[in-house]
């Protein structure tokens, strides 16, 4: 079965790689996402929350809802910090938080989000100046600056990306290939062709056109005319394989492109670095997402929540499925935890929709 991420043979376990994404007993838990038995979920240890954006916490229209803001401002006075985890880089995390999207001075500028973790883990950031928020003893809230600060990143050499564009361009010569760094994108020329015909989560502009990467990158992405990025990633993994490339990791969001970063980048490995560097565990994290590179996050959390539109496989993995992004989902959960901190969420939960995973199936 196709998961949120693959990893090219290159990969090896590690204390930086992805927990592993299969079922999971222990404290708190009963039961799995395929047994019989029903399943309640421990919420008194969590500490921490990390959620995706699309599909997500955003709704249709790449909107956090006011509910959401509200439940967030309920986790901040818990004393419980957020952290957001995409598959988009910085500058398209900032346009739906804090940009023309956004509510008032935005989450980030509100001192909501005490993390940032962009393109699939590959950079994690902190919103504020005095608030390293993710390191142990940091204030909740600090005066806003321009930008978000980098704390940590994995990046892809561009000796290694020029040779994954080879390699893929071996199998896919009509593909075209852009490439992240921090608030930096570039493409070459049949990119930005295909992302003028076809749905491509990616802000494309003529004087940001080169033949490749001419320096390290957080993640790089490609599409193929007319293709699904998801029906690409077995072939994808194979392909990389054959021409021994660096190890890496290949996921899909459903932002229109294959996304390669490099195989410490993943959503639960920063979940997990954010954590540890407050002196948690990814055990103490309530995570919720919706599609194939969420996998490993969900399953490595505390407590796992897939939306109410998320794919099943996605759904497979989590220890809850809550309502959609468009019925605030995220929010739902959120109230449950700071209306019963320390309390049992049952397999059959008196919250309307929030569904265990059997149920939901």
């Amino acid at each position: 079965m196709l998961t949120s991420e693959m990893h090219t043979s290159g990969d090896a376990d590690g204390p930086g790689s992805a927990p592993d994404s299969g079922a999971r007993s222990g404290a708190g838990f009963s039961g799995g996402a395929s047994d019989a038995e029903p399943r309640s979920v421990d919420l008194s240890r969590i500490r921490l929350v990390v959620s995706d954006l699309d599909g997500t916490l955003l709704g249709s229209g790449k909107r956090v809802s006011r509910r959401t803001v509200q439940a967030l401002v309920g986790l901040r006075d818990a004393g419980i910090r957020f952290a957001v985890a995409s598959a988009r880089p910085l500058r398209l995390i900032e346009e739906v938080l804090d940009g023309d999207a956004g509510h008032g001075d935005g989450l980030l500028a509100s001192g909501l989000v005490s993390a940032v973790m962009a393109s699939n883990g590959a950079a994690r950031f902190v919103p504020r100046a005095g608030d390293r928020g993710d390191e142990a003893g940091a204030t909740a809230v600090a005066p806003a600056v321009a930008h978000p600060v980098a704390v940590a990143e994995v990046v892809l050499s561009a000796a290694a990306a020029t040779s994954i564009i080879e390699a893929v361009r071996t199998q896919w010569p009509e593909a075209g290939f852009g490439w992240e760094l921090g608030h930096t994108f570039a493409c070459d020329r049949t990119f930005q062709a295909l992302a003028e015909r076809q749905r491509i989560l990616r802000d494309t502009a003529e004087d940001t056109i080169l033949i490749g990467p001419a320096g390290p990158v957080h993640q790089l992405v490609f599409a193929v005319p007319d293709a699904q990025p998801r029906d690409l990633l077995a072939r994808t993994v194979q392909v990389l394989d054959d021409a021994q490339s660096a190890a890496v990791t290949v996921t899909d969001s459903d932002g229109g492109v294959v996304e390669i970063a490099s195989v410490g980048a993943d959503k639960a490995v920063a979940a997990s670095a954010w954590a540890h560097s407050l002196g948690e565990s990814i055990d103490h994290v309530l995570a919720f997402g919706d599609e194939l590179n969420d996998i490993a996050l969900l399953a490595a959390a505390g407590v796992g929540v897939a939306m109410g539109n998320a794919r099943p496989e996605v759904a497979a993995h989590a220890d809850l499925v809550t309502a959609t992004n468009d019925e605030d989902g995220v929010a739902v959960v959120l109230e449950l935890l700071l209306a019963a901190r320390g309390a049992m969420v049952q397999a059959v939960p008196t919250v309307p929709g929030v569904l265990p995973v059997e149920a939901a199936e």
